[in-house]
């Protein structure tokens, strides 16, 4: 059975995710900006970070190791916040914040065992 938290934390992590196009209204405005290459870069990176959520919430424990190193990234980004804009701001601290539950609770036995597992698997 997954718990409660894989499907939550899910939830609001692909919320957060498509909030990163957010960033391209700060680039737009810098002198020389390829912003056509950029949206395509953060097109990749957004839908890899959907492929690896759609492995998180099938249970798959290389996904919970890639959520966990994206938990010191959010922590890491938490530096621009002060030069952000409005939107970026709500992204960074909402992945900061869910990064601090997910440090916790990625380790807990609850998530190492269904990780471990998955719905399904034996």
């Amino acid at each position: 059975m997954r718990p409660k938290a894989v499907t939550i934390t899910t939830w609001v992590m692909g919320a957060l995710n498509i909030l990163g196009y957010a960033l391209l209204l700060d680039i737009r405005t810098k002198p020389g900006a390829q912003i056509l290459l950029t949206a395509a870069v953060f097109t990749l990176m957004i839908t890899a970070g959907y492929v690896v959520l759609w492995f998180y919430w099938q249970g798959r424990n290389w996904a919970r190791i890639l959520v966990f190193l994206c938990c010191f990234l959010a922590f890491y980004n938490l530096r621009s916040f002060t030069s952000a804009n409005a939107i970026v701001k709500v992204m960074v601290i909402g992945e900061a914040a869910v990064a601090a539950f997910l440090v916790f609770w990625l380790n807990t036995p609850e998530a190492r065992m269904f990780f471990k597992h998955g719905p399904g698997r034996s």
